[in-house]
């Protein structure tokens, strides 16, 4: 076949033959369409800060990607497949700029033909800060009370300062780092726990330690308490004498701890005066001596002397007193067998008791004698 047959044949009936053309062409089209979907998926946004400064304020925390292919490649595609970032290493100066967001494929989706990807926001605005370093206290957070008459006096923290690292404008702001709650409630003892860092911001990250040991010193309260009209004990006073003079009542005050002290009441030997050195007649000033457990400590007393007026008992109080004496005796022993037995000692008692009587009434009558000899000589 010549040239010229073939172009002649070509040329036959041509418009029939674009028509055709045409349809095809439009055919293919519409078939491909009908296979490729669009889809738009939310894809979180990373921040790379390992540079000299990091961001600050508020940054989209994720970006859209409209992605288009085959149905089926589009259905299967998830977030998980991209990762969109922006890098922030390069900036070395404060301030506001304008970063482009990157974004990266899965080796599942770079396998799709035909897949398109495209980032509705190509950019995003970032401000940032010079990254800074700053060493903060460890302030413990307590809650609850300690037991009555107990009180919290310290609380040691291990470690007491810690670093934290982030935006310089950032930890200017940061004075201290709470802990989370130490609980305290009833407590009576000093005890050790441990406890974890409260992040109050995101813009700050605190340096290769997430908790602390926490001590806390408890100890009772020192208290002070006082003992109000307290009575006089005498001691050691010679039966042949008598106090002729009033007793004072006596105000102590003490000091301890508040667990011991504030139930303590004393006894009737508490406030006390010896008088194991008085032999005469007079006035005598006897120390007040008051008697109290070792771990207090005596803070004031209402007198620290008291005089005493001493007499010697009148002959008739003397003998009263042997009578009643003797009728205690009768009164005790009832009058058997066994009783009879004890009769010597008590006769040897009752002759003891007259032996003083003596010496009493011997002693008057000598100390009259020398006053009248006083008084002789005086004339």
């Amino acid at each position: 076949m010549s040239k010229r047959s073939l172009i002649e044949r070509m040329l036959d009936k041509w418009p029939a033959k674009i028509i055709c053309l045409i349809i095809s062409i439009f055919l293919y089209i519409f078939h491909q369409t009908s296979i490729i979907d669009k889809r738009n998926i939310v894809v979180p946004l990373k921040i790379v800060e390992n540079g000299l400064v990091m961001h600050v304020g508020k940054v989209p925390s994720t970006v859209s990607v409209v992605v288009r292919g085959n149905d089926s490649d589009v259905k299967s595609v998830v977030p998980s497949d991209f990762e969109a970032t922006v890098n922030l290493d390069e900036i070395t100066e404060k301030g506001d700029y304008l970063i482009p967001v990157k974004i990266s494929l899965s080796e599942k989706l770079m396998e799709f033909d035909p897949f398109e990807v495209k980032l509705k926001n190509q950019q995003v605005e970032v401000s940032v800060d010079l990254k800074d370093i700053k060493y903060v206290e460890l302030v413990p957070s307590v809650v609850g009370e300690v037991a009555h008459g107990y009180t919290i006096s310290s609380i040691e923290m291990n470690p007491s300062f810690i670093e934290i690292s982030g935006a310089k404008s950032i930890l200017d702001k940061i004075s201290h780092i709470d802990t989370t709650k130490i609980n305290v409630s009833n407590a009576k003892n000093t005890f050790s726990t441990d406890c974890e860092f409260l992040q109050v911001s995101k813009n700050f990250t605190i340096e290769d330690i997430n908790h602390a040991k926490a001590t806390v010193i408890i100890t009772p309260l020192e208290y002070e308490k006082q003992f109000e009209n307290n009575s006089v004990q005498i001691l050691n006073l010679d039966d042949n004498f008598e106090i002729v003079s009033n007793l004072p009542k006596i105000n102590v005050t003490l000091k301890g701890t508040m667990p011991d002290l504030e139930p303590y009441e004393p006894g009737k030997n508490f406030v006390q005066l010896d008088c194991s050195l008085i032999k005469s007649e007079g006035i005598y000033s006897i120390p007040v001596k008051i008697n109290y457990p070792k771990k207090f400590q005596l803070l004031s007393k209402s007198f620290d002397t008291i005089n005493l007026k001493i007499k010697i008992k009148r002959i008739d109080e003397l003998d009263n007193d042997d009578e009643n004496q003797v009728n205690e005796q009768e009164q005790i022993f009832e009058p058997t067998d066994e009783n009879l037995k004890n009769e010597n000692k008590d006769k040897e008692h009752k002759d003891i008791m007259l032996s003083k009587v003596e010496g009493a009434v011997n002693n008057m009558i000598q100390k009259e004698n020398n006053i009248s000899v006083n008084i002789t000589d005086t004339q």
